[in-house]
């Protein structure tokens, strides 16, 4: 077995998994009480479509954009971009980014970098969420405006989001007081 395995860091999807099962039901919620407002034609249903979106964001969207972040990550590495910063106060900041997606074993120091890539990495997600979501509501709710559409698709992500970091740094703020 070769050693240097035990030393590859932590993939943040993997980590991130509990949160996006815990937290799944309480975005539906939110973004399905937001639904309402939607002028839906012909009587078709609100919820449905929501529990559906937010269920296609999250198994596939979440991994399209983790994976695509991390390839992002890999290729400003491969062509020497952590270099712009090197030596100035944005250096910390750029590590935080550039390891985002697979944190490197840090030892103890590993559970705040944890915290703080899982709250980089929740704004890709927003992100493919918007994109996921109005694609499938584009097609429950065909009659309806696609402007509407749109709109709603941003604004309920934003107000899930909004309490997936509040969550998160809850969650991180726990964290944090039981290693401080």
């Amino acid at each position: 077995m070769n050693v240097t395995l035990a030393n590859m860091g932590v993939p943040m999807i993997f980590v991130m998994l509990p949160q996006m099962i815990y937290f799944f039901i309480p975005v539906v919620i939110i973004e399905g009480l937001l639904a309402r407002r939607i002028p839906v034609k012909d009587g078709k249903g609100r919820w449905g479509p929501v529990l559906i979106a937010n269920l296609v964001s999250t198994v596939v969207g979440w991994p399209i954009s983790w994976g695509l972040y991390l390839l992002v990550v890999m290729g400003l590495d491969k062509i020497g971009a952590h270099t712009l910063f090197s030596g100035s106060p944005l250096e910390a900041i750029a590590v935080y980014f550039s390891v985002a997606p697979w944190v490197p074993p840090y030892g103890e120091n590993l559970e705040p970098m944890i915290i703080v890539a899982g709250a980089i990495l929740l704004v890709p997600f927003f992100l493919a969420s918007v994109i996921i979501e109005r694609g499938v509501y584009y097609t429950a709710w065909h009659d309806t405006d696609r402007a509407v559409v749109r709109r709603f698709s941003w604004i309920s992500n934003l107000f899930s989001y909004l309490f997936l970091y509040l969550a998160y740094g809850l969650l991180a703020g726990v964290t944090l007081d039981h290693i401080l």
